[in-house]
């Protein structure tokens, strides 16, 4: 009866010319086009990730999802407007393992910090190798640090620059050996191997995606590949861990996050999709031709991924003095 009367005074009252509110439903998401950050130039390898996973979550979801390059300061431009801007699902950032693990070490003023996301999945990942040129006598781990131990500090490896995951990868292995190496840093991967293949340094950090094609035409040669176990590219090169250095797992991977405070089903309807995405084999397919393997793992596993990798990257950051 109490049903029957409302409905009752609610059709006088439109009758009567007085408008009546009526409940309110939200759309399910998305119910319009995803910004999806990229915070390096167009073109590259992330760019090129992020454009796969764009593409892939449009047809599953039937929206536009657009890429939205931001590139500069390390990544730190891009991922800091994805920190400021609405939890609403409706901006992604996609980015490499520094962003997130790094960059928050060295740039103190980066306006955004672990807090600043909701951590939806790690999608992708790539080894990191270390390399020399041929004709060195350093062929295994075993001999670079004996090398390291006989000179102390001057032994030469290049990376991309001053923080860079290189220049990480690199203090790590010498806290661990207990030596001390001579960092040269560069602007990039490509003059850090040039320099390598002229012999001006002993030893390089470098991605396996990078180092490939120099492996395969015999002017550069591999010694240890930081994963934990070998990588597809180059599955004659053994890891680190092989070696006796016992956990030393540097992979490049590529993560999805968002602004801090999804609601829990947007969230879990974005890990749920990036999963299918994973899983899906013309996505395995076209990661694995540029170097990087399907890798999966869910928001939880990301956030104590990321949350790991940087404690253990704070001690060698302040130990080499990066800041």
């Amino acid at each position: 009866m109490r049903s029957f009367l409302s409905a009752i005074a609610t059709a006088g009252a439109a009758l009567a010319g007085i408008v009546v509110s009526q409940p309110s439903f939200a759309q399910p998401y998305p119910s319009r086009p995803v910004t999806v950050v990229a915070p390096v130039p167009a073109g590259g390898t992330g760019d090129t990730i992020a454009r796969l996973m764009a593409t892939k979550l449009q047809e599953r979801l039937h929206q536009p999802f657009v890429v939205d390059n931001r590139p500069g300061a390390n990544t730190t431009i891009g991922a800091g407007f994805v920190a400021k801007a609405k939890a609403d699902g409706y901006t992604l950032l996609i980015t490499g393992a520094p962003t997130f693990t790094i960059n928050p070490l060295l740039y103190p003023n980066a306006r955004y910090g672990a807090a600043s996301f909701d951590y939806l999945g790690i999608v992708a990942a790539m080894p990191m190798v270390m390399l020399t040129y041929p004709g060195s006598p350093l062929k295994t781990v075993a001999d670079v640090v004996a090398a390291a131990r006989k000179e102390p500090g001057s032994l030469a490896y290049g990376s991309f620059g001053n923080g860079s995951m290189p220049n990480i990868i690199a203090e790590s292995f010498a806290m661990k050996a207990g030596v001390s190496l001579l960092h040269v840093p560069f602007q990039g991967s490509a003059p850090s191997l040039t320099s390598l293949m002229g012999k001006q340094t002993a030893l390089a950090i470098d991605s396996v995606v990078a180092a490939a094609p120099f492996i395969q035409s015999g002017a550069l040669v591999p010694i240890a590949v930081a994963s934990r176990t070998r990588a597809a590219l180059l599955p004659q090169v053994p890891t680190f861990i092989e070696q006796g250095v016992p956990e030393f797992v540097f992979d490049n991977w590529v993560g999805v996050v968002a602004p801090r405070g999804l609601a829990p089903e947007v969230s879990a309807r974005l890990e749920a999709e990036l999963k299918a995405v994973v899983q899906d084999p013309e996505v395995q397919k076209k990661l694995g031709a540029l170097g990087f393997s399907a890798s999966w793992q869910d928001g939880a596993a990301f956030r104590r991924r990321a949350a790991a990798e940087m404690a253990q990257n704070v001690t060698v950051v302040e130990k080499a003095k990066l800041k």
